[in-house]
């Protein structure tokens, strides 16, 4: 890969969005290999984790020399591998969660980039932990283990009963209240840690805000958003 940097995130998806914000880029124009990762087992839920990638930009067109080749990974999953992604996710969450004796129901919806699961069950408060933090720690395992076992990057959105919706409408009313408070008294305000799809909520929710900026400060898994005057 040409142009190759090294991105160390608590996940895949975290090393993925550091790289494509280094690269200026998209992920889906981010192509990657992974360097090194933790064990990807139950009892690392709790544990710390990180994976080390390099990561390059996807060029539209390169001369193949020798025995070289580059993977372009379509975007959208064929029919047999959606089969396939289908059967990873059920079997692997199935097991997981059964083995914590928590009765559910899964729904796989599959869109053009991005594989939705959604799970149902009366024990949700324990699948999402602490805000969120089990759920996130679960999604991450999910794509790891269904991307090592479909050799591609699969991207899957882990959600539970709603949750997810219910804590962006908190995080966005979460930010307009702390602009209010930056905006009212002149003073910075720093948030909670939060993981990478969190932080983003808040930056979208306020880029359009004449009047205050956000950064985040900090490393992973304390980095977090700051709120300021512009």
């Amino acid at each position: 890969m040409d142009n190759v940097i090294e991105v160390k995130g608590k996940d895949l998806e975290d090393a993925l969005l550091k790289a494509s914000e280094q690269l200026n880029t998209t992920k889906d124009n981010v192509q990657y290999e992974i360097v090194e990762e933790t064990n990807k087992t139950l009892f690392s839920i709790l544990a710390p984790k990180y994976v080390i990638i390099k990561a390059s930009l996807i060029v539209e067109s390169k001369k193949i020399e020798n025995t070289e080749k580059i993977a372009f990974e379509p975007k959208t999953l064929s029919d047999e591998e959606k089969e396939n992604v289908k059967k990873y996710i059920d079997t692997f969450l199935t097991e997981l969660l059964n083995a914590m004796n928590i009765k559910h129901s899964l729904e796989i919806i599959f869109e053009e980039n991005i594989t939705k699961v959604n799970i149902q069950s009366e024990d949700a408060k324990i699948i999402i932990g602490y805000r969120g933090e089990v759920l996130e720690a679960l999604q991450s395992m999910l794509n790891l283990v269904v991307s090592d076992k479909a050799e591609r990057n699969i991207k899957i959105l882990l959600d539970i009963e709603g949750y997810r919706e219910r804590r962006r409408k908190t995080l966005e009313e979460l930010a307009d209240n702390v602009a209010q408070n930056v905006i009212r008294t002149g003073k910075s305000i720093a948030l909670e840690p939060m993981n990478s799809h969190e932080r983003k909520i808040i930056h979208m929710n306020l880029q359009e805000n004449e009047k205050v900026i956000t950064t985040s400060v900090g490393e992973e898994p304390y980095r977090k958003v700051v709120v300021k005057l512009k």
